[in-house]
């Protein structure tokens, strides 16, 4: 029982986690070599590093569903911020260049276009606002929280409704999605102690969380 456990408890981690690759060069198209490479989520705590490889490349694995920030430097030239977004287990790839430091001074910030749906609203709950938690209920705290973001109201009762949608919103809880609705009106909501981090995705939801979403959280 405890083998069958943990092989499930690993697939079910691989089937929500991915690989973040790609290949770091200067302006000529040149490989640059041992440079340092940062993939980091602030919201949820995630910050790994990685060290360019001989052909200019770099790899990250298993790294959870999320949007991450990708920065990339090395000696001589200036350092550069990308923001990408892992969706799927299909590997994110991205070509990054590198400009002379005496060149640019500024931090260069790109878009990967490929990877970052353009219509999808994604916010992520400040640290302070899960620590100072307030409400009469405490299965109505998620839902404040949830209130906070913009592109949500609230209706008489309470409930909080994305884009003027009836509740159409799915909870997906360490990569598990949650189909029951956790209104307080349904059902009671998890304890909000435990939350780490939070984000709310509002409009162009992902395929896989239904045709009907108009929020994930």
């Amino acid at each position: 029982m405890l083998a069958l456990l943990t092989m499930f408890s690993i697939e079910a981690a691989a089937q929500n986690a991915g690989i973040v690759r790609g290949r770091v060069a200067d302006a000529s198209g040149a490989v640059i070599v041992g440079a340092n490479v940062r993939l980091e989520n602030f919201l949820r705590g995630y910050n790994q590093t990685a060290t360019t490889d001989d052909d200019g490349r770099f790899q990250f694995f298993n790294v959870p569903f999320d949007a991450y920030t990708l920065v990339v430097a090395q000696g001589g030239f200036a350092e550069t911020t990308r923001q990408i977004a892992l969706r799927s287990t299909v590997p994110v790839e991205t070509e990054i260049s590198l400009a002379a430091a005496g060149v640019s001074e500024q931090v260069t910030v790109t878009d990967d276009s490929s990877a970052i749906e353009p219509a999808r609203s994604e916010y992520g709950v400040d640290r302070a606002s899960i620590n100072n938690l307030t409400g009469a209920l405490a299965s109505r705290q998620i839902e404040n929280l949830v209130l906070s973001v913009p592109g949500t109201a609230k209706d008489g009762e309470g409930t909080f409704h994305p884009r003027g949608a009836h509740y159409q919103a799915s909870f997906v809880i360490d990569g598990v999605p949650v189909s029951d609705q956790l209104s307080t009106v349904y059902a009671n909501n998890f304890d909000a102690r435990n939350l780490v981090d939070v984000s709310v995705q509002l409009g162009n939801i992902a395929p896989e969380f239904g045709n009907k979403i108009s929020a994930v959280i």
